[in-house]
């Protein structure tokens, strides 16, 4: 199609995020239910977010599209961290929108000195460390690099276990979609 999500006409942002669907299922893991997913895609485009930090790329399907979302805003920034190889974001070079991909533990100071350079984010997700004290210091740590008025979403709100937990004594302005696993965000 060769147009860009703020570029496209609202008829065609259906077919936009459809085309990108099918392209990540074809290259690379996506393992966000499509539904939940889709929620959380328009809720992020609709705030037109110019920094994107995303904690947990495992093989780079969220992070395709907030590619796609950020491509032809000048002046964005996409910014990856992840324990896995960077060599494991699938097809890296088809990104419309170059990530700056921080290798490393979230919770290591060192990896948390590397992504305040990027800082202030429009948008956080959340979805690397999953257990209690994981997603709890990803909070604590990287929510204050996002500004006010700024969407910080979790994934894996649905289901049972620590994140879920995490989420419910989590207080503020939230929405949830949980069809299947769970898409859950927060207006810092």
């Amino acid at each position: 199609m060769g147009v860009s999500w703020r570029e496209a006409k609202v008829s065609d942002k259906k077919y936009l995020f459809e085309e990108w669907w099918e392209q990540c299922k074809r290259t690379r893991t996506m393992p966000q239910h499509l539904a939940e997913f889709r929620w959380l895609f328009d809720k992020v485009a609709y705030a037109e977010p110019l920094r994107i930090l995303e904690i947990g790329t495992e093989k780079g399907g969220t992070l395709f599209f907030w590619s796609q979302l950020l491509c032809v805003v000048e002046d964005s920034v996409l910014v990856s961290v992840d324990l896995g190889d960077p060599h494991t974001i699938l097809d890296l070079e088809s990104f419309p929108k170059q990530p700056i991909v921080i290798h490393g533990n979230s919770h290591d100071p060192k990896v948390l000195a590397q992504v305040v350079k990027y800082q202030p984010f429009d948008f956080l997700l959340i979805d690397g460390d999953h257990s209690y004290a994981g997603v709890k210091a990803d909070y604590k740590d990287y929510s204050p690099l996002v500004k006010p008025g700024g969407l910080i979403a979790f994934h894996d709100i649905g289901l049972v276990g620590s994140v879920r937990r995490f989420w419910r004594q989590l207080r503020g302005n939230k929405q949830e979609m949980c069809k299947l696993m769970g898409m859950g965000l927060i207006t810092k």
